[in-house]
């Protein structure tokens, strides 16, 4: 039998308003090449928000509301999945999750949470 993905990411990220976060997810037991990358927002008092998918053909899928100032890539090196956020706003804040499906089973990453500091 194969081992489950297991996904990990930071614990925490602190990023300038108007900067850019790089928010990773480093997967072990899977070939990240060959599977999508999830990403959910979840906001203190909200329902998660699903991001985007970044399929293995490359393609992206987004949310409602998710614009291209969040833009996933793949590190192969680092057996990773990515995701940047630009030009960083209060409405950015939250922890953000990654995941992936294999065998019709959804693996999560323990998220990470994203710090707008105030002036």
């Amino acid at each position: 039998s194969t081992s489950n993905p297991v996904l990990r990411q930071p614990l925490s990220a602190s990023v300038p308003a108007g900067g850019t976060a790089t928010l990773t997810c480093q997967v072990t037991n899977l070939n990240i090449a060959d599977y999508g990358g999830f990403w959910y927002q979840l906001r203190k008092g909200q329902k998660p928000r699903w991001v985007l998918v970044h399929w293995a053909s490359g393609q992206v899928d987004r949310g409602t509301g998710y614009t291209d100032r969040y833009l996933p890539y793949r590190d192969s090196a680092t057996s990773s999945y990515i995701l940047t956020i630009s030009s960083i706003s209060e409405a950015d804040t939250g922890t953000y999750y990654c995941a992936t499906v294999k065998d019709n089973m959804v693996f999560f990453g323990n998220g990470i949470h994203l710090l707008i500091p105030s002036e």
